[in-house]
């Protein structure tokens, strides 16, 4: 029973929001004054909970809660694929047909999601003339840089950066373009009377761009916002400190509106593949699983933590990269400079941006993007294992679970997704919540068989790493404030020197610090890999579910183990047994598959050596299995020959020509006087196959070119052959392969002679 078929039904664990976490505290002695001011907050706040119709969606449910004629904020918090964009849009379209004076102004963390938008818009019935893009910001007059300016244009599309006037990372300031957006469109609003909806699409994406000085900017609009609706799927601790910016200009009025977590519709299938090292320098393992899913036919993209993973990817000459050009053609570059995964300033829409025309490999559509293709899989390449008890360098999930959630979340239709991640560090059991004791039982034990034990792990200064406790979203919170009550307390001897000295405050200490002190946590981002395993065991990805992990074979210090290799093969021979056309196959067909299955579950840090080892070994068992005509000491390649050849499989005509080359052999067999001994004569005596041995030699390429098996160095079949030479390496392979033999040197005419006597015969004159 797979290990998530125990955790049916199992609660799938998210950051709530709640209206308690956006009461400021006044610090009120009176306990009667306390709770009057709680009471009357608390009627200022609410929260209701959509619910999903028979498909998963929200639609309907929050059409019935949704008031936009009520001036508040409105948080949507509601699980990826749900509904919650497209439903809104349509809300807001059929609300602006019935009111003429209201504008919308959809404002999204990247450049990238304006033209989705636009698109959306068009697709339900907004006309074209009617939205404003971001992109004329800056443009001339005549280029429509001060459209934004005509009453006309109601449905406005921005970035965040913009209404927040952030002006990036190298400016000072914003640009004078954009900072008279804001100034003159805030302007015309007002003096025209009119009233204005904010909508903050993939908020998740854009908390980093809040600061103080982004506050202000918003009051721009302070007389003209009638109301501000907040959308994301993975909100987090920052995210309330952001939305009380963002309700003080609604009267500090806050509705909650949160779904429910529940799986309506087909989920793709999750496959997790284990490895303990992998990168730009060996992609061995990734290789072979990708070779597979283009076998399948499967429409494929890259996402990568690392750019350079994804550069070594496309360079010419690359075994990955060729595998995917020669199926899809050009590989379509979206990757970006680390930072500008990180930091505020709004991305060039005409560079490296995923396209769903395209196989995509990158590291920047973890968010923001919609993969709509059929028939898709989809790779995720997780951080590798750094060798450091401390971590690795995450990358662009380096803010932790939130973008992992994300990530996996961009596969909009069922598909396939493949995450390939290092293996994760023991758990401890105790800190699993809401399960029953087998629940705990089996997650733990199933996490032992795939990971590592932290005890093992040798660290400097006697370090001892512990088993990596599970941290729900509701103790996220928690755990910042008591960094924040750490901090405080180190701080109060030097307060009490100066009570000048001002004191960090919460919000600004959760604005800069959360993050970093909830990924610093092995579970939510040091060993990240923990929380992908735990979630995918438990049931937590709301798109994808479980179908499969696989635990890489390696190799010891000391070479291939035989008998853990052999356990290996046993293991994967029984999955393949599972298959009916598995027994009819022929043994080519047999060891093509066996090798694509173990060779997209060896570790990467199987060298090409020990993987060409590794097919020989896997031959050989099949032979083990299959064979039931030939001793043990027979040569493999002749075993391989007779199964290919002599059951009905096989190209006729390389078996009728097979056999005619035999049977010459066969008839060059020499009896004793007596008529008692069978022997061999040497090649030179007979040169049988002299006058046909270019016909010999192309045969024999043709044999192996058909039959990957056999040009495995190991097999030694017909290795470093040449036409002059093809002739005696095809008789000595016939009489040493298919015969015992031994010495036998009869006198004639009083000389000795060097005969192959014949003790056993293995072959037939014909397969």
């Amino acid at each position: 029973m797979p290990v998530n078929d125990h955790f049916d039904g199992f609660p799938i664990d998210y950051f709530k929001l709640e209206p308690v976490d956006f009461i400021e505290p006044l610090g009120l002695e009176n306990a009667e004054l306390a709770n009057a001011y709680t009471e009357r907050e608390l009627t200022l706040k609410t929260k209701d909970i959509l619910t999903l119709d028979e498909n998963g969606y929200i639609r309907d449910s929050l059409e019935q809660h949704l008031n936009l004629d009520e001036k508040n904020t409105t948080v949507v918090n509601c699980a990826v694929g749900q509904g919650k964009t497209s439903s809104l849009l349509r809300i807001i379209k059929d609300y602006s047909e019935q009111h003429d004076d209201v504008y919308f102004v959809f404002a999204v963390p990247f450049v990238s999601l304006i033209s989705q938008y636009e698109r959306d818009l068009i697709r339900l019935g907004v006309d074209e003339s009617e939205i404003f893009n971001y992109e004329k910001i800056g443009k001339s007059v005549e280029d429509g840089g001060l459209e934004y300016m005509n009453l006309r244009k109601r449905f406005h599309i921005v970035t965040i950066n913009t209404l927040l006037g952030n002006p990036g990372e190298t400016a000072p300031l914003q640009s004078e373009a954009k900072h008279n957006y804001i100034k003159d469109f805030s302007t015309l609003l007002e003096r025209n009377n009119k009233k204005t909806i904010f909508i903050y699409d993939e908020i998740h994406d854009g908390i980093k761009n809040f600061s103080k000085i982004g506050e202000a900017h918003l009051w721009y609009f302070a007389r003209s916002i009638k109301k501000n609706v907040i959308l994301s799927a993975t909100y987090n601790v920052q995210s309330i400190e952001v939305i009380k910016m963002l309700i003080k200009l609604t009267d500090n009025k806050l509705q909650i509106l949160e779904s429910e977590r529940r799986v309506c519709r087909q989920q793709s299938q999750l496959y997790l593949h284990f490895d303990t090292i992998y990168g730009s320098t060996n992609l061995g393992s990734i290789t072979e699983v990708v070779r597979r899913l283009v076998g399948e036919g499967k429409n494929i993209d890259i996402l990568s933590y690392s750019k350079k993973l994804c550069k070594k990817i496309q360079e010419n000459g690359n075994r990955l990269g060729n595998i995917l050009r020669e199926r899809f053609g050009d590989l379509r570059d979206c990757t970006s400079n680390l930072e500008a995964n990180q930091v505020t300033d709004d991305e060039d829409i005409n560079v490296n941006r995923y396209d769903n025309e395209f196989c995509n490999i990158g590291t920047n559509f973890k968010s923001g993007v919609s993969i709509e293709k059929e028939d898709h899989a989809f790779i995720i390449i997780l951080p590798t294992d750094s060798g450091t008890p401390y971590g690795a360098l995450n990358g662009i999930f380096s803010d932790g679970v939130n973008s992992v959630i994300q990530a996996v979340a961009r596969q909009r239709n069922p598909g396939e997704i493949h995450i390939f991640l290092r293996p994760p560090l023991w758990m401890n059991a105790d800190s699993f919540i809401s399960m029953t004791e087998e629940q705990k039982t089996v997650l733990n034990s199933t996490i032992e068989g795939v990971g590592k034990n932290p005890a093992t792990i040798v660290v400097r200064n006697n370090i001892t790493i512990p088993r990596v406790r599970y941290i729900p979203f509701s103790q996220h919170i928690t755990l910042v404030r008591e960094k924040w009550s750490t901090q405080i307390r180190r701080l109060l001897i030097p307060y009490s020197y100066n009570m000048n000295l001002e004191l960090p405050a919460l919000d600004n200490y959760i604005m800069t610090e959360s993050e970093k002190i909830l990924t610093l946590q092995q579970f939510l981002g040091k060993n990240i890999a923990s929380f992908v395993t735990y979630s995918a065991f438990t049931n937590q990805f709301y798109n994808a579910r479980l179908a499969g992990f696989n635990i890489p074979f390696g190799i010891t210090e000391t070479g291939i183990d035989d008998e853990e290799l052999q356990s290996f093969l046993e293991d994967k021979l029984s999955l393949l047994l599972t298959d009916e056309s598995w027994y009819d196959s022929s043994i080519k067909d047999k060891y093509s598959r066996m090798k694509n299955l173990v060779m997209q579950n060896l570790s990467a840090s199987v060298n090409d050596y020990q993987k060409a080892a590794i097919k020989y070994k896997i031959i050989e068992f099949l032979l083990s299995r299959y064979d039931n005509r030939f001793s043990e000491t027979v040569k493999p390649s002749l075993k391989y020959l007779n199964l290919q050849y002599s059951n009905g499989h096989g190209d006729s005509q390389i078996k009728e020509k097979l056999n005619y080359f035999i049977r010459k052999v066969f008839n060059s067999i020499q009896t004793s006087e007596g008529g008692d001994i069978q022997y061999f004569k040497p090649y030179r005596a007979l040169n049988l196959f002299e006058e046909e041995k270019e016909e010999l030699f192309q045969f024999i390429a043709d044999i192996k070119q058909q039959n990957p098996a056999l040009k495995l160095n190991l097999m030694n079949f017909f290795r470093n052959t040449t036409q002059d030479n093809i002739g005696k390496r095809f008789y000595e392979y016939i009489r040493d392969a298919g015969f015992e033999t031994e010495e036998y040197q009869p006198r004639i005419n009083g000389r000795p002679q060097y005969f192959k006597k014949i003790v056993q015969s293995f072959l037939m004159a014909d397969l």
